[in-house]
């Protein structure tokens, strides 16, 4: 009635494993660029 999960390659799942550390670090560096940005304007303003 209910197939069995597909099983994944070494390969697919150390692919996955690398996809999912890209997506964290893209996440965590577009965060930091985020936070900081207001900052970063503000300090421009005061400049010119």
């Amino acid at each position: 009635m209910f197939a069995a999960p597909p099983k994944y390659s070494e390969e697919d799942i150390r692919r996955g494993e690398n996809e999912a550390t890209g997506t964290m670090r893209q996440f965590v560096v577009a965060s930091i660029i985020l936070y900081l940005s207001p900052f970063a304007l503000e300090t421009v303003w005061k400049l010119l």
